[in-house]
């Protein structure tokens, strides 16, 4: 059994295929004997019904890789989307146009809380809050420009 995902004119979807050998053309065959839809939760039932036990088991199987690669994709995409999703936010509230639209849905008990959570799982991996950057010196500002500085800026 073979599954072969394709394009179809609106929405994708997942082709069983079965081969079979044809001793007069020394061959074998492909036929396709069902589809389904490629991000369904369970085999349908015509599905199953056209399929044999063994070819029953390889379509779950493959149903069941299908999602845990979606799954594994997907998480590795979610800490992105929350820093995009964080940035957005914050302009927003920085803006006095958006920033009433925005804490008109806010529930700041949730944000927060899930911000906490999200820490607490960080750090339960080990991955602790990174130092904040240093502040600069307040002498660091007043220096007096070096005779190289100086004869750059005069050219």
């Amino acid at each position: 059994m073979m599954f072969r995902v394709r394009q179809g004119k609106l929405q994708q979807w997942v082709l069983c295929i079965r081969t079979r050998y044809d001793a007069e053309r020394k061959r074998g065959l492909q036929e396709v004997v069902a589809k389904f839809h490629p991000y369904a939760d369970d085999l349908p039932a015509d599905v199953v019904e056209a399929l044999t036990p063994e070819e029953k088991t390889e379509a779950e199987q493959w149903l069941k890789d299908r999602k845990a690669k979606g799954q594994q994709y997907t998480t590795s995409l979610n800490w992105r989307m929350i820093v995009r999703y964080a940035d957005e936010l914050s302009a927003a509230l920085g803006d006095p146009v958006l920033a009433p639209i925005a804490l008109e849905t806010l529930d700041p008990a949730v944000l927060y809380g899930a911000m906490d959570r999200l820490s607490q799982a960080l750090r339960k991996q080990g991955k602790t809050r990174p130092a904040a950057p240093k502040k600069p010196l307040e002498t660091e500002g007043n220096l007096e420009p070096t005779p190289l500085e100086k004869a750059i800026s005069k050219a």
